[in-house]
């Protein structure tokens, strides 16, 4: 289940931070412009200079990509026991990843992507801007 949020806020602001109850959490607005998005699974935090941040509060289990067709490189390395996956979106936008040999996640960061994430620590990581794509399958010869 993935959950979208779209802000507008039309209340004067003050010197304190504004809280917003939501059924599925909180918005909390801050006087310099930072919002903070907080649900059961993570807490989302935007500031002023566009950048993003993603505290997961449940264990990760489970990473996945959305569809591999909208993958223009992809990267894995091996070094000090850890495995990175690099990947780079048709887009533009950028996904890295590593592990280490017992599973544990060590760094997670993107650039330009949507994150979809579950209440059951799992993760899907995709383009902002999927590929519309057409499946086809040759044609078949009946087999007498």
């Amino acid at each position: 289940m993935s959950r979208s949020l779209a802000l507008i806020w039309l209340g004067e602001m003050t010197d304190q931070p504004t809280t917003i109850e939501m059924p599925w959490g909180s918005v909390t607005i801050y006087t310099n412009g930072n919002v903070v998005a907080e649900t059961s699974a993570a807490i989302v935090s935007t500031s002023t200079d566009g950048n993003c941040v993603v505290t997961f509060k449940l264990q990760v289990n489970k990473v996945t990509l959305a569809n591999i067709l909208d993958v223009s490189a992809h990267l894995i390395t091996n070094a000090d026991e850890n495995t990175l996956h690099k990947i780079a979106f048709h887009d533009g936008g950028s996904y890295e990843l590593s592990y280490g040999k017992d599973g544990t996640i060590k760094h997670l960061s993107g650039n330009n992507i949507s994150t979809q994430i579950s209440n059951e620590g799992e993760i899907c990581v995709g383009s902002r801007s999927p590929r519309q794509t057409s499946l086809t399958t040759p044609t078949s010869v009946p087999i007498p």
